[in-house]
């Protein structure tokens, strides 16, 4: 089962893999795929700036 937070942006045409999990301030740009059991933001979101992923970009799986 997949965790998106509310506070994460998802653009327009993303591709979601299975079970993957997106912590806040993450904003993901239009036509990216994520794959499957992926973690993507940062653990400590307060001392970090956004972390982007940019138009087209293509995420494997597992990767965090």
């Amino acid at each position: 089962m997949s965790e998106i937070s509310k506070k994460a942006t998802i653009g327009n045409n993303v591709q979601l893999g299975y079970n993957i999990k997106i912590l806040d301030n993450v904003i993901i740009e239009d036509d990216v795929v994520v794959g499957d059991y992926s973690l993507i933001g940062h653990s400590n979101n307060n001392n970090f700036n956004p972390l982007t992923i940019k138009k087209g970009s293509k995420i494997n799986s597992h990767s965090i």
